[in-house]
């Protein structure tokens, strides 16, 4: 399995990856990838990230994508 490159997942936690970006993250994360999941998670867990909001974030928009798609 193709991994989704370190700026791209920045971007997606940041909410400024394109909508090409945010579909290819979500379906990467869907598909069960626990190693990109981690990656997401790394930054909250050391302390390094840049808002710790951000991380709440990321996963709404990700739901709110998701039920749009439903709709």
């Amino acid at each position: 399995m193709d991994h989704i490159s370190p700026e791209v997942l920045l971007r997606f936690v940041d909410g400024h990856a394109t909508r090409e970006e945010v579909r290819s993250v979500v379906r990467h994360l869907l598909a069960g990838c626990a190693e990109c999941g981690r990656a997401l998670h790394r930054p909250y867990q050391t302390g390094c990230a840049r808002d710790e909001r951000a991380y709440d974030e990321v996963f709404d928009r990700c739901l709110n994508w998701i039920k749009q798609r439903k709709s």
